[in-house]
This record gives C-alpha cells, structure tokens and sequence, in this order.
C-alpha cells in the first residue's frame, strides 16, 4: 500500500491554509490526533 504524503504538504501544494478566523483548525501533527 502505498504511503499518503503528509497533510501539511498537500495543503501547501494547492497554495491552501487555515484560517482560525474561519473556524478551520486543521491537525498537522498526527501524534496530536492519537492523543485526542
């Protein structure tokens, strides 16, 4: 199976981003997801 590039790298290669304004809180960090 073939391994998923890292999310902060896919954001940035469709020149996205989060805006906490918005209300988009994006986990970048998969330890942080495991941990919640």
């Amino acid at each position: 199976m073939k391994q998923l590039p890292p999310l902060r790298e896919i954001i940035a290669e469709h020149g996205l981003g989060a805006r906490k304004s918005l209300g988009q809180h994006f986990l970048l960090d998969l330890n942080l997801t495991r941990k919640i």
